[in-house]
């Protein structure tokens, strides 16, 4: 059985991994720019469902993804010079209930 939002972090982790990947940054480099562990960052991008939340949007932010207050993906900051980045897809959200 998996923990509830399993295929979510795991969706995040490897969003997070490609995106770092695609900055040709190694963990190292992320770990001193944002001051979180190595660990939780190789738990975060293994898709570790309970990592915290505030680093991991941190990460995140750092990494130019950001999320709108409604959920929806925005698409990464281009580097200069440089096109958009080919980063996997996130899953549809459902519609939130008022």
């Amino acid at each position: 059985m998996n923990a509830p939002g399993a295929a979510d972090a795991r969706a995040f982790g490897e969003l997070i991994r490609a995106r770092r990947k695609a900055l040709g940054l190694r963990q190292e480099d992320v770990v001193l720019a944002t001051g979180v562990g190595r660990r939780y960052l190789i738990e975060l991008e293994a898709g570790k469902p309970t990592a915290r939340l505030g680093p991991a949007l941190m990460i995140a932010r750092q990494l130019g993804i950001s999320f709108g207050l409604s959920g929806e993906y925005q698409r990464p900051y281009a580097r200069s010079g440089g096109g958009d980045f080919d980063l996997p897809p996130l899953p549809d959200l459902p519609a939130a209930k008022d």
